[in-house]
């Protein structure tokens, strides 16, 4: 490679290590740092678009010498190619090679393979598209190691806002020590309404800019939808038309038939489609409980990826959804909730690790759950069988 090429790209990189620079790191960053400090593999760092996977990637090169960060970006622009410059740096000296947008390169995992298994120098492959991501590094089998970065939790919020770092709890331990768990976080309730109204992404707290969602939706529909579908104007147009819907129902109540009649598709189309943007991460899917046939025939419960809920319903000018957001927040940290749905009468709303929850508001009782089941409020009670909803954010 000249040597001008090769100045060009340093250049550029470092001016972006240095744009990235923040006063203070998501905890998730420091640990995933921390944990991966000894690692050998090809790491995928993935998640949807604004949750600081650039600045994760850009704090190691700025730690260590020994790691070289690259937006792929630059090197399609500048007509390098991938495995050239992997070896390229590696030549150089460098032990670890930090490649964010990888996806840039059609065959990405294919010239990291090869660099890889030839060098065992360690590389980072990171960037927008999550499905895209996750559909290439396949190929990498056991060589690589896939790591997830979410938005924030509460307690990651509650740190960068405030500076008070609450501790990390199992589910377990929030139902047992619920009472001085309300304690701990009760200064910070206050922040819980702009957090889950749209600050839990970190994209939106770093610049309060509420362009910034839908400019996320719309690159995720117009790009990363291809990664599983044919895409073309009517899909992007159903597709919008969806989250409009999803977002400004009440959890629970979008079926699949309602749908079809609105967007005037087939059902077939309107499943598909939904699990399509389930997959490229705009909605989150919560199937029903229950084991074998019981648990497929019924109709999966689509929710919207937390936090863009309350600026989509604003963007489409409707009331605030608030049962929709607290529903959002619980399934994105409750990773194995399923949905509790039974004909003839009103049910709880999720069951996990073998508890029953329901989620609502300040007045929610005991009828829905029964004795053995537990209510997510949002407020401060932990009388009964009650649980501030807040504590959901200091999951694992």
């Amino acid at each position: 490679m000249e040597e001008k090429i090769f100045t060009r790209i340093f250049s550029l990189s470092q001016s972006q290590v240095e744009s990235q620079r923040v006063d203070r790191l998501r905890p998730a960053t420091e640990e995933i740092i921390k944990e991966t400090q000894d690692c050998k593999d090809v790491v995928v760092l993935y998640g949807i678009r604004g949750v600081g996977k650039t600045t994760l990637l850009t704090e190691i090169a700025r730690r260590d010498p020994q790691s070289f960060y690259v937006n792929a970006e630059v090197l399609v622009r500048l007509g390098v190619d991938l495995l050239d410059f992997l070896q390229e740096v590696h030549d150089r000296g460098y032990s670890r090679v930090l490649v964010d947008e990888v996806h840039s390169f059609q065959e990405w995992e294919k010239d990291v393979k090869i660099f890889y298994d030839s060098t065992r120098t360690v590389v980072w492959a990171s960037g927008s598209s999550m499905i895209g991501l996750i559909a290439q590094a396949t190929e990498l089998s056991r060589r690589v190691r896939k790591i997830f970065l979410g938005p924030l939790s509460f307690r990651e919020y509650v740190f960068l806002k405030h500076g008070r770092l609450l501790p990390k709890k199992t589910l377990d331990e929030i139902i047992s020590q619920k009472r001085e768990l309300a304690r701990q976080i009760a200064p910070f309730v206050p922040s819980f309404e702009k957090y889950a109204g749209g600050e839990a992404l970190p994209a939106y707290y770093s610049t309060k800019n509420p362009d910034v969602f839908m400019s996320i939706l719309e690159r995720m529909i117009n790009n990363d939808l291809a990664y599983v579908r044919e895409v073309d104007k009517e899909t992007v147009d159903a597709a919008f038309k969806i989250m409009r819907v999803i977002a400004t129902s009440p959890p629970g109540q979008v079926s699949y038939n309602r749908l079809a009649r609105t967007l005037m598709k087939s059902t077939k189309f309107v499943i598909s489609l939904l699990e399509d943007l389930n997959s490229i991460g705009i909605l989150r899917k919560v199937n029903a409980c229950g084991r074998g046939h019981k648990s497929v025939r019924k109709q999966a419960k689509f929710l919207l990826a937390f936090p863009f809920r309350k600026q989509l319903c604003t963007e489409y000018g409707a009331p605030e959804n608030v049962g929709g957001v607290r529903e959002d927040f619980f399934t994105e940290f409750v990773k194995n909730a399923c949905y509790v749905r039974e004909s003839g009468r009103k049910a709880p709303d999720y069951m996990a690790d073998s508890k029953i929850f329901e989620i609502g508001g300040r007045s929610k009782g005991r009828a829905q759950t029964g004795t053995k089941g537990y209510i997510l409020k949002e407020s401060l009670d932990t009388s009964g069988n009650s649980i501030p909803l807040y504590l959901i954010g200091l999951l694992n």
